[in-house]
């Protein structure tokens, strides 16, 4: 028949055979990015919520102006503080998974 074999039983291809094996070996040595914790999510949001309230105080500095705080810097301020209180219970909550 010409060099042309038909597979008649159902076995996989060797080429098949080889790339599962690869697949199961390649996953036991996969490199698993770390979950990241509630507490390391909490540090997160709390370094956020201090750029935030610190941007909104450090405009008003590099403004130049007397005129106090204007509205977006107390909702800026206002922010920062919401996201730092909603912060601090989950860094109570440990290292459970995020």
């Amino acid at each position: 028949m010409c060099g042309w074999r038909r597979q008649t039983d159902l076995t996989p291809s060797p080429l098949l055979r080889q790339e599962t094996r690869l697949r199961r070996e390649g996953a036991r040595y996969a490199i698993i990015a770390p979950m990241i914790t509630k507490r390391q999510l909490g540090y997160l949001f709390i370094a956020i919520g201090l750029l935030i309230s610190a941007g909104a105080i450090g405009a008003n500095l590099i403004g130049g102006r007397d005129a106090g705080f204007g509205p977006f810097q107390i909702i800026g301020i206002g922010a920062g503080v919401v996201i730092i209180l909603m912060a601090i219970p989950l860094i109570k909550l440990g290292n459970r998974p995020a």
